[in-house]
């Protein structure tokens, strides 16, 4: 094996990961939950090239733990792990029938004090009623009207959509099954994108701080013939 090219710097004492993010090529990597793969590091120098290999690990460059804001009973469940979602797509629901009918008391209780505000401010022009009794309802009608809104949101809360394009890595609730809130029912990662993960020897580190940024090494995956990438840290 002719000369070797120095590598990059990281200040590590043990050993240190190299992140390459890549274009999505293959989706299942992505779902599964611990997925190794050999990763060939090449460095292509005149005359020569030395390659290494490491083994590496899928890794969603994006994911998140769903969870509903509110607690109850789960209704519906959709999805399945490996399952591809769209933004907005609904992937979880709680029972809703006490979030509407707690929204249908509220609405009352908001008409009911609109209507009085309309006929005290009739009556304030007439000199029937205080300016204070039109200020009290004025309050009454803005405070009816906040609690209407926050029991709008409740039903809000007990829906989960999708906040992005992506794959269902983990589902960790059963459907009927009663919930709480903040729990996490499911997982999702990004479909787009990801990265592979691999550890570099102490040994292997050191040669790499006399070259610093400037090294960018190529990656070649052997589950993923024929594409090559630029790794940098």
């Amino acid at each position: 094996m002719s000369r070797r090219i120095p590598l990059l710097v990281i200040t590590t004492v043990l050993a240190t990961s190299l992140l390459l993010t890549g274009c999505k090529h293959d989706q299942e990597a992505v779902v599964k939950d611990t997925v190794i793969r050999p990763v060939k590091l090449t460095t292509i120098g005149n005359l020569s090239v030395a390659v290494r290999h490491f083994p590496a690990e899928f890794v969603a460059t994006e994911e998140t733990d769903l969870t509903f804001r509110v607690s109850g009973q789960l209704e519906s469940l959709p999805v399945v792990p490996g399952q591809q979602v769209k933004k907005g797509q609904l992937l979880a629901a709680l029972d809703d029938k006490d979030f509407k009918l707690n929204i249908s008391q509220k609405q009352t209780a908001y008409d009911l004090a609109k209507l009085q505000q309309r006929r005290i401010k009739a009556m304030v022009k007439q000199r029937a009623a205080t300016q204070s009794q039109l200020d009290e309802i004025n309050n009454t009608v803005k405070q009816a009207s906040t609690s209407l809104q926050q029991s709008k949101n409740q039903l809000a809360y007990s829906r989960i959509k999708a906040p992005f394009d992506g794959v269902i890595a983990k589902v960790y609730a059963d459907n009927y099954e009663a919930v709480s809130a903040a729990a996490p029912i499911l997982k999702l990662e990004d479909a787009e994108t990801i990265d592979v993960q691999f550890q570099v020897p102490e040994d292997f580190v050191a040669r790499i701080q006399s070259r610093g940024k400037s090294y960018q090494p190529t990656v070649i995956i052997d589950s993923m013939p024929g594409e090559v990438f630029k790794a940098n840290y």
